[in-house]
């Protein structure tokens, strides 16, 4: 399936209704894990952060199709198998506005794989590296999307406890 632009997404054609005006939008953010301790990050080509991959559906695709075209366009890798640990919805959080003004409130999904396949490679042009890193090489605060330090201690939460993390 070939890449959609922007403005030909579910979303793109929204924005082309209300202009910039703040948008609730289902998503996923997932911690892909490499049996190293590490997590895969991508640094985001748009905005020169890095982050987790994350995605939102388009119309007719289920979050499960979702997670996988996502993964796979922005890391090159096939995710086999994939859990939920939480969701996040804390607006102050997971609300945020682009550089053109669109603002955006997520409500997130939190996953997490350790079974996927390939290597992390840069694949369609919305990350400029792709590499795993452990929590200790995880890039100053100021070079990384502010929500992954939460996402990375809900699922460590969730390790501890064995219960689904609500943010």
């Amino acid at each position: 399936m070939a890449k959609l632009q922007f403005r030909e997404s579910y979303l793109g054609k929204l924005r082309t209704l209300v202009g910039s005006q703040t948008l609730i939008v289902p998503g996923f953010r997932i911690l892909i894990e490499d049996g190293q301790n590490r997590f895969l990050l991508i640094k985001r080509s748009d905005n020169g952060l890095w982050g987790f991959p994350a995605g939102s559906p388009e119309l007719g695709e289920s979050l499960e199709e979702c997670v996988r075209r996502e993964v796979y366009e922005e890391t090159g890798l096939r995710v086999e198998q994939f859990d939920c640990f939480g969701f996040a919805s804390n607006p102050l959080r997971e609300s945020h506005t682009y550089r053109n003004g669109d603002r955006v409130q997520y409500f997130t999904s939190l996953l997490v794989s350790r079974r996927w396949e390939g290597q992390p490679r840069l694949n369609d042009g919305e990350a400029t590296e792709v590499r795993f890193m452990s929590e200790h090489d995880f890039p100053p605060s100021n070079q990384i999307l502010s929500h992954e330090f939460s996402s990375v201690a809900l699922y460590r939460e969730f390790q501890s406890t064995e219960r689904f993390q609500w943010a």
